[in-house]
């Protein structure tokens, strides 16, 4: 009588085997994977500016657009920022320019550069290089815009230009709150820098749109 139950064990023991090693390999997967990948507590935030100066212009209109030369960071910079340069530029635009609707004509603000990236550099060789912090990569962090008004016939009657940009190294022993801070602070500094040098070209380029205020 035991014969039957005998067979029929031995036909679902080795499936039985590779679930579980299945499952084993799995759960050791996982396990490595959390281990091995970046932890980090520092989180940066959007880049805001101040409320004012606002400048209010006769243009029922304002335009923001990117140019061919502004791409997405890399899967690599997009995970240490909060958000893509180019919608930091896109909030200087909504905070600073308000249209006044009874006027008529049209503010284009062109973002040509937008770059918030990281290269790799060659490293050091020799036996000493291995016991040394040298710079791992080279941290480029770059604005330009371009704000143009047309009247209403489509003729341009003013412009502005202005960029900042911002290059620095990072160490090899950098780890990843150390690399996320410094993005996060080159983003900043290059986006007051633009800021402060658009509000002080806007007064001239712009003068035959701005308002009274």
């Amino acid at each position: 009588m035991m014969q039957p139950l005998m067979r029929f064990s031995a036909k679902i023991l080795p499936e039985y085997q590779v679930k579980r090693r299945g499952v084993l390999v799995a759960s050791i997967a996982l396990a490595l994977t959390a281990c091995t990948a970046p932890v980090a507590s520092y989180q940066p935030g959007i880049v805001t500016f101040a409320e004012n100066p606002v400048w209010t212009v006769s243009a029922d209109q304002i335009v923001t657009k990117e140019g061919p030369g502004v791409t997405p960071p890399d899967s690599a910079v997009a995970i240490r920022i909060a958000e893509p340069p180019s919608a930091t530029v896109r909030r200087w635009a909504a905070t600073r320019l308000r249209p006044d609707a009874a006027s008529r004509g049209t503010i284009t603000v062109l973002i040509e550069r937008a770059e918030a990236s990281e290269k790799f550099v060659q490293k050091p060789k020799g036996v000493t290089a291995a016991f040394t912090d040298n710079a791992e990569a080279e941290v480029t962090v770059a604005l330009a815009v371009v704000i143009t008004a047309t009247d209403p016939s489509g003729a341009r009657t003013g412009e502005v230009r202005a960029d900042a940009s911002l290059i620095s190294t990072r160490k090899e022993s950098a780890d990843e709150d150390e690399k996320r801070k410094q993005l996060d602070r080159m983003l900043r500094d290059v986006a007051a820098r633009l800021d402060a040098e658009l509000n002080n070209r806007i007064p001239n380029g712009l003068a035959p749109f701005l308002q009274q205020r």
